[in-house]
């Protein structure tokens, strides 16, 4: 269960939540905490107190009204689609800003009515039928008022399992490489690779700088609710939006500004003083990667590991996430013999209850300092990196 899932969970009960510096503070109507609750509150208690401090600390950006602005100027970018657009003049090599996303389809498969309700997402969402531009030396972005795009069907019918799988894999990789100019829409593209009447996979490829990991979820589920809802000649089940992306755009601007933005460049400035990001691994036990193609390593965790980890964390107060990092941070202290270390690790971003389930790129990535002394002792090390993790996510 991710911490949307479970805030909704919460606020079903009647529970409402809120930070006192590093306690969480809960109020619940009689006999709403359950056993089950508690559980769900203890397990996820540091990430709840970091998103409710994050809030506490935007108090001014809920003075600021996130609401829908007339279309009648042109949109600015949010300070995320800036960066992005930014980097990717950089970069030679812009796959890896793609998202890609491949989702199993089991039961009938009627074309029209798939395109008809992906024709309606991408009427939905404004950031969608986004591109970019140049106006009087100011980057903004350009809505299309209508989009229809096409979802591309290829049949590969009487394949073995196998085969099917090489398929995937192949037409994966072939779409997400592709190239998209932000100039010119749509910046999203998708493929139904159809095995049989009943079975097929829907690949679905976006700009990273129209969404994010969270937003492509939310498309995925909505299509597949509107779907649902259309095959059985019922009417969409989703709710009018209050809010576009290009509103989210116009009030971050609003928002950081004057003091807000100074105090939040005051501490990234003092957090990032002084730093030297070269760690000196062996080059034997790690690939290092020329360019800004980063190199992946991707492994498994055992099942048996992750009742362990939950047990340690129930034990010290802390997440398991916090358990991670502070493992990540020991591996790297070994490795180079630098006790001075930066981890990067993505965040929502998304600041206001109102961007909870909202379409767009609003990811953020937020850097962990962390100056671990090979004396402390494993519980000083988890309260360490708790409160690296704690103070950073309220400074987002």
């Amino acid at each position: 269960m991710n911490l949307t899932q479970v805030l909704s969970e919460i606020s079903s009960k009647g529970i409402k939540l809120s930070a006192e510096g590093d306690e969480l503070k809960i109020r619940a109507p009689k006999g709403a905490l359950t056993p089950e609750i508690r559980d769900l509150l203890s397990k996820n208690k540091l990430e709840l107190l970091q998103l409710l401090q994050q809030k506490n600390n935007s108090v001014s950006a809920t003075s600021v009204p996130l609401e829908a602005v007339p279309r009648d100027k042109d949109l600015p970018v949010s300070y995320q689609q800036e960066r992005l657009w930014t980097v990717e003049q950089l970069m030679s090599d812009r796959v890896s800003l793609n998202l890609c996303q491949a989702l199993r389809i089991t039961g009938l498969i009627d074309i029209e009515i798939l395109q008809k309700s992906w024709n309606e997402i991408i009427s939905r969402y404004e950031v969608l039928r986004t591109n970019f531009a140049f106006i009087e030396g100011s980057l903004v972005q350009v809505v299309a008022p209508s989009l229809t795009a096409k979802i591309s069907v290829l049949d590969y019918l009487d394949l073995s399992k196998t085969e099917q799988e090489r398929v995937i894999q192949e037409i994966f990789e072939e779409e997400s490489a592709q190239s998209f100019d932000l100039s010119q829409g749509p910046l999203f593209s998708t493929k139904l690779l159809r095995f049989s009447e009943q079975e097929g996979v829907l690949v679905s490829v976006f700009h990273h700088i129209i969404s994010d990991g969270l937003s492509v979820n939310f498309l995925v589920h909505e299509h597949i609710l509107l779907y649902d809802s259309y095959i059985n000649n019922k009417q969409s089940p989703l709710k009018e939006l209050d809010i576009q992306y290009g509103d989210y755009a116009v009030w971050q601007r609003e928002w950081l500004k004057g003091d807000v933005l100074e105090k939040g460049l005051d501490y990234w400035k003092k957090q990032l003083t002084d730093v030297s990001t070269l760690y000196p691994v062996p080059p034997d036990t790690f690939q290092v990667s020329s360019g800004f193609e980063g190199i992946k390593k991707n492994f498994v965790i055992p099942d048996n590991i992750l009742p362990t980890v939950q047990k340690v964390s129930n034990q010290y107060n802390v997440t398991p996430v916090v358990i991670f990092l502070s493992v990540f941070y020991v591996l790297i202290l070994q490795y180079s013999l630098k006790d001075d270390i930066i981890v990067g690790l993505p965040v929502s971003g998304r600041v206001h209850h109102k961007l909870e389930s909202a379409i767009g790129f609003f990811t953020e990535t937020i850097l962990l300092r962390g100056k671990i002394d090979d004396n402390l002792t494993f519980k000083e090390l988890l309260n360490k990196v708790k409160e690296i993790t704690v103070e950073a996510y309220a400074n987002v």
